[in-house]
């Protein structure tokens, strides 16, 4: 992902990206309300209460895979998957394509 966000937009991509901080509670939900995925990459959290926040927006989380996202967060609830988990940059990237591909349903 470092060298596809390093490419120009010259090279053929185009990233629409935006870091905000210290926004309103009224701005975060908004943002999440057009969100498709929430990225958590926080390795070892003891909880992840943003990773709660995604899914309670009904935005797919796609998390580090360990810490409280993976004991206690993104875990099957009568089979179903609740979300996904990632260690590295190449399963983050396998994750986010399988994310994209899902159908609306």
């Amino acid at each position: 992902l470092r060298e596809q966000t390093n490419k120009s937009p010259e090279g053929g991509e185009d990233w629409d990206i935006a870091f905000r901080t210290n926004i309103s509670m009224s701005e975060m939900k908004d943002l999440l309300g057009q969100a498709t995925v929430g990225l958590h990459t926080m390795r070892e959290e003891h909880f992840g209460i943003n990773v709660v926040e995604f899914m309670a927006a009904g935005v797919v989380p796609l998390a580090h895979q360990s810490g409280g996202p993976l004991m206690d967060i993104v875990t099957p609830v009568e089979g179903q998957r609740t979300g996904f988990l990632a260690s590295d940059e190449v399963s983050y990237a396998a994750a986010l394509k399988e994310i994209f591909e899902l159908s609306i349903e």
